[in-house]
């Protein structure tokens, strides 16, 4: 499945095609009874995100309303997912937490991880079926999406302003490191990866290294944002689960591994965010066109 632009075909062709196998994706893995049921959830919600990236890609190539609709429908779709995946990484969480530090005790660790398994248990429940039929739905208003621009016009103005809402959260984050200002800037790490994803073919080299450490860099967030979510739910335990001082034990070990992570993403963040938007638009279109120059001379 190729989450990049093909020279075979204009950009509003490649973005149907690259929507349309990613739904496919979504549909597949919740569908398919050899995936595991929380590995289903997982790999539908990354094709919802890349499905959302690709969406503020085009942006400014589509018409408003269009995007609004299509957005808000997968925002919804992500949305019904969550509770599913969000209940399972808080015990994966939890759980490479229990592995790496073996100085917690033991005991109230299992008292813990039995609550938050249980808890899961109830969580799992969602609308597959429902959510199935939506995104076959979806997937037929593709071949209706139409576009206003042409070329890399279709392009740059999703990923300007996704490169320069980036960089200002890089800045808030370092001004008040957040939860909620380092998840805001986790969303856009992430559509900006998927973007240079797709456009990774006009300089495998380049863009795709930028691209990976992009990736790094979410996984970094990601990481850090799984961990304040971990830490809130111990600090909601009821009294009679676990220790109390075990419990401390853990969300001090939280605030530290997220303060080394945080580190590590504002120290790459500064080298990935370090051009204006301007001229990061500027060289990305000149990748493109001379990309297409090439191609057109191949052929």
């Amino acid at each position: 499945m190729e989450f990049y632009i093909l020279p075979t075909q204009n950009p509003a062709s490649n973005v149907r095609r690259i929507l349309s196998q990613q739904v496919r994706h979504a549909i597949n893995s919740l569908t398919d009874p050899e995936i595991d049921r929380d590995e289903g959830v997982h790999r539908a919600r990354k094709s919802i995100k890349r499905i959302r990236a690709v969406l503020r890609m085009v942006r400014g190539g589509i018409n408003d309303k269009t995007y609004q609709r299509e957005n808000r429908f997968y925002r919804d779709v992500a949305r019904d997912l969550s509770g599913a995946r969000d209940s399972a990484v808080v015990l994966k969480t939890f759980n490479a937490l229990a592995r790496t530090h073996k100085e917690v005790p033991r005991k109230p660790l299992t008292a813990i991880r039995k609550h938050m398994k249980s808890f899961r248990d109830v969580e799992v429940d969602f609308p597959v079926a429902d959510v199935v039929e939506r995104l076959e739905a979806a997937d037929m208003r593709i071949e209706t999406l139409r576009f206003r621009e042409k070329g890399f016009a279709v392009f740059s103005g999703g990923v300007g302003t996704v490169y320069a809402d980036g960089r200002e959260q890089l800045a808030a984050c370092m001004k008040a490191p957040t939860v909620a200002n380092f998840h805001e800037w986790r969303k856009n790490v992430k559509y900006l990866w998927h973007h240079m994803e797709i456009l990774t073919p006009t300089w495998e080299g380049l863009t795709a290294t930028y691209a990976e450490s992009l990736h790094t860099l979410a996984d970094y967030l990601g990481d850090d944002h799984d961990l304040a979510v971990l830490k809130d739910t111990l600090v909601e335990l009821p009294d009679d689960v676990g220790d109390p001082d075990a419990v401390y034990q853990l969300i001090t070990i939280i605030d530290v591994e997220r303060e080394q992570l945080q580190e590590n993403a504002i120290r790459l963040g500064k080298r990935i965010y370090a051009e204006d938007p301007v001229q990061f638009v500027r060289r990305t279109r000149s990748y493109y066109k001379l990309w297409r120059q090439e191609q057109r001379q191949q052929v």
